[in-house]
């Protein structure tokens, strides 16, 4: 039954074919026969989703007991089992991210897994001149694979030189980050952002990645989550270390090994995280490479800007597609917390923001309760919304360098706003809403969102260069 095991129905069916001149027991070969014969139909189906006004719980229950059929007449298999699995789950009414997290390939073939959500934000919307919409996102050309493979670090997979040195502020507590090149053959490779995990702090940074791998397999989704390439360890030889944050530009020789580890396989990098970090085996994250420009550090800071603020109008457009992100997030019960201005990302070619590190993120599988997302909203308001529109982050936040999980914990649950001269610019109706999310008053990251739409649409006429609405004819 090696065909049935790779979904070789054509095959399975010649087999059983062959089976059914010599085997007594006919009936049960022909009703085989017929089950296999089916089961292209019952994938599709499965992929489809339910039809149109059919209740998801007679959808699932009747998608099961086919499924059960096709096991009973034919066999087990992996790839039945896993998606009966899957189904009866759903019949109990499993949350969507919690089935995300176990089966990280579950979008290709239950791709309305989150349509089941409610409440969903929508990602876009159609507006005037200064465009809010998020425009489909380039994926990087890239190759993806499935399982395991272990490589010569050095030759299919190259560590080029640090990405984390660049401003004192990109220094990871838990991680280096540098430009790796992975060769998938000899005619493809792909640049990506390798975050390996410091081996000198094991006992801290461990859980911190592995709460961001399972996190970011959550969130792969959703436009404005950095998309992961792959996962894996790195082991180092004798001799070779990774170089200190102050070698800039050096160039970087390592010798080792890497076992990779393809985005299917994440249950195994996760059970073998522990085994291979005690083994001497770095963990790294392989994320996609953001172009350092698009930085919002260097996009609003005052100081990187030498005193030139950002247009009112993109800093609104910005918040705005932030809170779409945290909105998501929350759905999952995941709350981002480090909230550093680091972290942004504006995607010129994509229009949109772009999230990275989540790493200091935290999931709540039991469900968020309404503090922990006030608390995660406050530090959105104090840390990145008041520096996107200030030019500089709020009095007794947080500082922009490297931030422990204890750190984020103990931050203040509201901040009292203080203006300065230049924050004469800033409309009052904005004043407004900053000051209200520093001082904990917003219940979820919509309520925050149609507040700063209403004000995206309100002051949009009033920019030199926006036509105004036309009335409707």
């Amino acid at each position: 039954m090696d065909a049935w095991h790779r979904q070789d129905f054509d095959l399975t069916s010649q087999a059983l074919r062959r089976l059914l001149l010599w085997d007594p027991d006919r009936l049960r070969v022909f009703n085989a026969g017929k089950a296999v014969h089916s089961a292209p139909g019952w994938l599709e189906s499965l992929q489809r989703g339910p039809i149109q006004n059919e209740p998801l719980q007679d959808y699932v229950t009747r998608l099961e007991l086919q499924g059960r059929d096709l096991r009973n007449s034919v066999g087990p298999a992996d790839w039945l089992d896993e998606r009966l699995n899957i189904l009866s789950r759903l019949r109990r009414e499993s949350d969507p991210a919690d089935l995300v997290a176990e089966f990280p390939l579950i979008r290709d073939f239950i791709g309305w897994i989150f349509e089941l959500e409610t409440d969903r934000p929508p990602i876009s919307l159609s507006t005037g001149h200064v465009a809010l919409d998020r425009l489909p996102m380039q994926i990087q050309n890239q190759v993806s694979f499935q399982g395991s493979k272990e490589t010569a670090l050095g030759s299919d997979f190259l560590i080029i030189n640090p990405l984390d040195s660049w401003t004192p502020e990109a220094k990871g507590s838990s991680a280096r980050v540098f430009l790796g090149v992975i060769r998938h053959s000899r005619s493809k490779e792909i640049q990506s952002a390798l975050k390996i995990m410091r081996p000198d702090r094991h006992d801290y940074a461990l859980p911190l990645f592995r709460e961001e791998i399972q996190v970011l397999t959550i969130l792969q989704d959703t436009p404005g989550v950095v998309p992961l390439h792959e996962f894996g360890f790195i082991h180092l030889e004798k001799g070779s270390s990774l170089p200190a944050e102050d070698k800039v530009g050096t160039p970087i020789d390592l010798r080792g090994k890497v076992r990779r580890y393809g985005k299917d396989n994440l249950h195994q990098f996760i059970a073998n995280l522990d085994t291979f970090t005690q083994q001497d085996w770095l963990p790294y994250l392989a994320v996609e490479i953001q172009d350092r420009s698009e930085n919002l550090l260097m996009l609003c800071d005052s100081s990187y800007t030498r005193g030139r603020f950002l247009p009112v109008l993109e800093g609104l457009r910005m918040a705005i597609q932030i809170c779409d992100i945290l909105q998501v997030a929350h759905s999952r019960n995941i709350i981002y917390r480090d909230h550093k201005i680091l972290h942004y990302y504006w995607r010129v070619e994509d229009n949109g923001i772009m999230m990275i590190d989540w790493n200091i993120a935290k999931r709540f599988p039991e469900g968020l309760s309404k503090p922990e997302i006030q608390f995660d909203l406050v530090q959105f308001c104090a840390r990145a919304l008041h520096h996107i529109l200030t030019g500089r982050p709020a009095s007794g936040s947080l500082p922009l360098g490297p931030t422990r999980p204890e750190e984020i914990e103990a931050a203040a649950r509201s901040y009292q706003v203080r203006w300065t001269y230049d924050d004469q610019r800033l409309p009052k109706e904005i004043k407004e809403i900053l000051a209200t999310g520093m001082q904990g008053d917003y219940q979820d990251a919509r309520q925050l969102r149609d507040d700063l739409f209403n004000q995206f649409q309100a002051y949009q006429p009033l920019v030199p260069g926006n036509p105004d609405p036309q009335p409707e004819s």
